[in-house]
């Protein structure tokens, strides 16, 4: 049997699901082709994939520079990721380092390197949209847990595949051996612009264009969205079921946790799906 524990989150991502991922990833199965994780964000559904035996894609126009040097360049990623530890061990102040990690790079190592220092320095760990935190979330044990999840992506690089493309770019290259998990941004939450440089990604994103595509999807997919009036009436044509999700970030940048309702939503029946 599949188990889903092996590789810890190395993300600590607005609206994540890495207390769900390993459920999330049974509900929806690991197929014969890819599981796809389109709206990758912090990883943690792929990762629990990956670790279940599954061939993982991982797309995200946001943190897709990490996981493309996740697969082609983990070492020179890693030591990026130590060196600004070590600037921060030697005293450079939090806000200095985010003031030099400030603007995203078009190397995409160095850029993957951006990403992850940054979540780990900033409030609740959003990304480009927050204010420098204590910096106790980065030391050496979430180097050490990097630096397992990138070796473990390395020797197995074969089942672990990154993109950074808009996620309709995608969805043509599915097919009926795949699985697709959706953890879309969610639009009641768009004022708090956690996703993209300045929240562009987040600003500019419509369930509306995405629920376009649905229909055409030739494999197994499952979807996590807000539970609302216009998400429940938007999905209406699929099979639906409310959950209650614990957030690690009350209103996403906090620090504290709260529950949340939440809608899963799939093209194949939840009833009696374990939540």
């Amino acid at each position: 049997m599949a188990t889903f524990s092996i590789l810890k989150p190395i993300f600590r991502y607005p609206g994540g699901k890495s207390r769900e991922a390993g459920n999330l990833v049974k509900i929806l199965g690991i197929p014969s082709g890819y599981f796809v994780d389109l709206f990758g964000g912090g990883g943690s559904l792929s990762l629990a994939a990956f670790s279940g035996g599954g061939r993982v894609w991982i797309n995200d126009l946001h943190t897709g520079p990490f996981w493309v040097s996740a697969v082609s360049n983990h070492v020179q990623l890693l030591s990026l990721c130590e060196y600004w530890l070590r600037q921060l061990d030697s005293g450079v102040p939090v806000a200095a380092i985010l003031s030099a990690l400030e603007r995203p790079e078009s190397d995409p190592v160095i850029e993957g390197a951006r990403l992850w220092v940054r979540n780990r320095l900033t409030v609740g760990g959003v990304i480009d949209g927050a204010g420098p935190s204590d910096g106790s979330r980065f030391n050496q044990n979430a180097i050490n847990r990097l630096r397992s999840a990138l070796g473990a992506i390395h020797v197995d690089r074969a089942r672990f595949n990154a993109s950074q493309q808009d996620y309709a770019d995608v969805l043509p290259h599915l097919t009926a051996r795949d699985a697709l998990f959706l953890d879309p941004p969610y639009e009641n939450a768009a004022k708090s612009r956690l996703y993209g440089f300045r929240g562009e990604l987040h600003t500019a994103y419509r369930h509306e264009q995405l629920r376009t595509h649905l229909d055409r999807v030739p494999c197994r997919w499952l979807m996590t969205v807000e539970n609302t009036d216009q998400t429940r009436t938007l999905f209406a044509d699929f099979y639906q079921r409310p959950w209650v999700k614990t957030y690690g970030m009350a209103g996403g940048i906090s620090g504290s946790r709260s529950k949340g309702s939440e809608l899963l939503v799939a093209n194949f029946d939840l009833t009696g799906v374990a939540l």
